[in-house]
């Protein structure tokens, strides 16, 4: 059964003939959202602190001396074995 032999379709109508009458609520929704997304990221960027310094200028920096190098104490010395006598 083709669409020209169709029992329950009206005679002279095609209703694929032309672009729809009513393209709905998506285009605007798709703009909206897309809208939305934008805006969120540039909110979400805009906020903060944009500061790169970690460090505050306005009070000297706090310095430890590094502990005082001691050198390893040496290994003890060992004595060769004796010879085994068999």
């Amino acid at each position: 059964m083709t669409f020209e032999n169709d029992p329950n379709r009206q005679l002279g109508s095609n209703p694929y003939a032309g672009p729809p009458s009513d393209s709905g609520w998506g285009v605007p929704i798709a703009i909206a959202v897309i809208a939305l997304a934008v805006g969120g990221l540039l909110f979400y960027n805009m906020g903060g602190e944009r500061s790169m310094t970690t460090a505050s200028t306005d009070r000297p920096a706090v310095t430890q001396p590094a502990p005082k190098i001691t050198p390893a104490p040496a290994p003890a010395p060992t004595r060769p074995a004796a010879p085994n006598p068999q």
